[in-house]
Parts: C-alpha cells; structure tokens; sequence
C-alpha cells in the first residue's frame, strides 16, 4: 500500500484519481454524505474516533492492481471544506494508520512529505525498515541528502537506500562518483528517464504502462527501464529483509 502526502496530486496523476467516479457513486448511494471523505481524511476520522483496525483501510484506499497495489491517497486543500489547519490535526495519527496498514498488508509504502513536522518525520523513520531517498543527478540534491544523513540517528542510518531518478548516464554525475562523494556503494540504485513513463506519469497511465512493457524483449528501447526498474526494487527487498534480520 502506498500512502503519500498533503496537498500532492503526483500519485493522483501517476495511477488515477480516487475519486474520478465520484459523482457516478454518490447517484447510486441512499446517504451521499458516506463517500465525502476518502484517502487520509476520512480513515483520520475513524483514527480519532479510535475505531481505526488493519480491516478497514482498504475501504478508503484506491485500488490499482486488485489484491497487490492500492493507494491511500493524501490530504488534499479542497477550499469548500479541508483545511491545511484541519490537515494539522490528523498528523497525531500518521503513525498509528501506518502501523495499522502493516498488520494487513504485506508491505507499505510512505511517500514522506518533507513539509512534516520533524516530530512526526522522526516517527515514521523510527518504525520504517527502508528508508528511499530519491534525487536527480544534481550537486544541491546530494548535499541535502547528505546533511539529511547527518540528522539521523544510526539505526536509521543503516536503512537508507539512495535513488537516483531520471537517470542520464552521459551526465558527469555517474553512478561511480555519486557514490564516492555520498560515501554509498551497495545502497545505491538508479532509475533511467524514461519518455514514456515520463508521459504516464502525466497521465494516469502509469498501471497500464507497466503492465505492457513489463515483459519486453532486450530488443526493446524500454528494455534498459525496466531492468533497472527490477533491480531497483529487488535492491530496496533486499535491504528490506536485511534491515529485519538484524531486528
């Protein structure tokens, strides 16, 4: 499951807006009232009430591949009636949402928003056994990556995998010098640009894409993509399953 931040529309635009059939819905439903709060904003509620289980955040998750990927869209400043103070409130209970979706999934995803406060950053970090740091092949990114390894205690030190996105390899920031100036070897991926992930991603098409370039020949243009795209995850598994050993 993936759960990402306040007033961010990057998933919505990668996978599809929760609620893209919204008005279809409410047509058919006797109290409209029931669907008016999805994502975040409504499961903080249940969270508040203290009625939240690992059960119930499916229902407010937006499905993208049934029985493997959903998503648990952000808060998002919709002028009518949510409120960045309002946004405020339900940081208290990003933690507990989170450890309740690990009891049901196999696996979660935080798409940590850095506007968090450090409190609840620290939080999430303390409990997470990966952490992704993801950059682009830009000088002020990796010294901001690097003072953010700094801050971090070292248990949380040893779970970092550092991302590379968007990929150019005849960029004098290669995979070799990133990692000699960051001081990282094995926890280190990269994932290439890509033109037609670029425009999925701008077009709620990412899902489909996948699933029909996933399995191509080496032939292929997106072969070098994917490849890396595998690697990549088998990599953050790998730490993953590393990190829990140690535990």
């Amino acid at each position: 499951m993936f759960l990402h931040g306040y007033d961010d529309n990057t998933l919505e635009l990668c996978f599809g807006a929760q609620d893209k059939n919204r008005n279809f819905i409410t047509k058919l439903m006797k109290n409209a009232n029931t669907v008016s709060d999805n994502g975040i904003e409504g499961l903080s509620k249940i969270a508040n009430s203290g009625k939240i289980t690992p059960e119930i955040i499916q229902n407010y998750t937006h499905v993208v591949y049934r029985n493997r990927l959903e998503i648990l869209y952000g808060y998002r400043n919709m002028q009518e009636r949510s409120t960045k103070e309002e946004y405020l409130k339900t940081l208290e209970f990003y933690k507990d949402i989170i450890q309740n979706a690990n009891k049901y999934y196999d696996m979660v995803l935080v798409d940590l928003d850095k506007k968090l406060n450090n409190d609840i950053i620290r939080q999430i970090l303390k409990i997470s056994d990966v952490l992704v740091y993801n950059i682009e092949q830009k000088m002020n990114m990796i010294n901001e990556f690097l003072k953010m390894r700094e801050e971090l205690d070292s248990q949380s030190k040893n779970k970092i995998v550092l991302n590379v996105g968007n990929f150019d390899e005849n960029s004098k920031y290669t995979i070799k010098n990133i990692s000699r100036y960051a001081g990282i070897r094995r926890d280190l991926t990269v994932i290439p640009y890509n033109t037609l992930f670029f425009e999925a991603a701008s077009e709620e098409a990412v899902a489909d894409l996948f699933l029909k370039i996933i399995n191509v020949s080496e032939a292929d243009k997106n072969s070098k993509f994917i490849k890396q795209v595998k690697e990549t995850v088998e990599k953050i598994i790998y730490k993953m399953q590393e990190v829990q050993m140690k535990m």
